[in-house]
């Protein structure tokens, strides 16, 4: 796995630009019985064919987590907007209906006021007034935890969505983003797209992320 910057700008004043600048795994290294799983990537360019190296990073998956969140499109949407009723029924000003006190059943020395059922109110139909608050209540995305959704469509993400937090994956989702690393493939490759995301945003070298001056080689 190799990420490349043409031309590289040094966020440190003093060390100025470069250009064909690479970020690559150097270490992959796996703790089984502990479930750690660590991967170190350097930032690097070649002098003379040589590589020198401007920083490195380690990342570090442990039994922590940090579930991350994404922002569909509300599927029911619309069918919400259409719940919202037009009209509502409330009680007639002007034909109100009267009250009478009865005995409190919870406090015999005190009382209570209860509808007249001699003269019960009525109920007039009138136009909805917070309709139009009620309408833009209802929400035209939802918050939903990334792994949550992948369990429920089958691993496959919404052709549209927004990340609101990557989140941290522990051993077990890392170990899952991450492929290759061993002996029969010691080349690292992330073929799943959030997780290409997720290290583009979330890894950082030299204070910036990787996905500030960096793409992927394909």
């Amino acid at each position: 796995m190799k990420l490349h910057a043409p031309i590289y700008v040094s966020p440190v004043s003093t060390e100025g630009t470069f250009t064909d600048v690479f970020i690559e795994d150097s270490i992959i290294e796996i703790q089984k019985r502990k479930k750690i799983l660590s991967v170190t990537f350097e930032m690097y360019y070649l002098r003379d064919g040589v590589p020198v190296v401007l920083e490195e990073t380690t990342l570090k998956f442990t039994s922590y987590k940090e579930t991350a969140i994404i922002s569909i499109a509300n599927g029911n949407y619309q069918a919400e907007v259409d719940a919202v009723p037009l009209t509502i029924e409330i009680v007639d000003p002007e034909n109100p209906g009267g009250f009478i006190e009865i005995p409190d059943p919870e406090n015999p020395e005190g009382f209570i006021t209860v509808p007249d059922p001699a003269n019960p109110c009525e109920f007039i139909t009138v136009t909805n007034p917070d309709y139009e608050a009620q309408v833009a209540a209802v929400p035209t995305t939802l918050n939903v935890p990334l792994l949550q959704y992948l369990a429920e469509n089958e691993g496959t993400l919404p052709e549209e969505y927004e990340v609101v937090n990557y989140g941290w994956p522990d051993y077990a989702t890392a170990s899952y983003f991450f492929e290759g690393g061993d002996k029969a493939n010691p080349d690292i490759t992330i073929p799943n797209p959030f997780a290409k995301e997720w290290l583009l945003n979330c890894a950082y070298l030299k204070t910036e992320a990787f996905g500030k001056q960096f793409s992927f080689i394909e």
